[in-house]
């Protein structure tokens, strides 16, 4: 599903609940949200990665 996570696709579709989807399916890397996490939810979605992770 790599074609899924293109760069326009990630600015377009990854926000809020769907951002936790999208990784929660395997469709985006977690080392591909340095590229993502520019965008305005970037705090809540880093927080909530960062409780995923830990």
């Amino acid at each position: 599903m790599t074609a899924m996570a293109t760069p326009h696709l990630r600015c377009r579709l990854l926000s809020g609940a769907s951002a936790r989807w999208w990784l929660e399916e395997g469709m985006v890397r977690v080392e591909d949200l340095p590229r993502v996490t520019d965008l305005a939810y970037s705090n809540s979605l880093r927080r909530w990665i960062t409780a995923e992770l830990a």
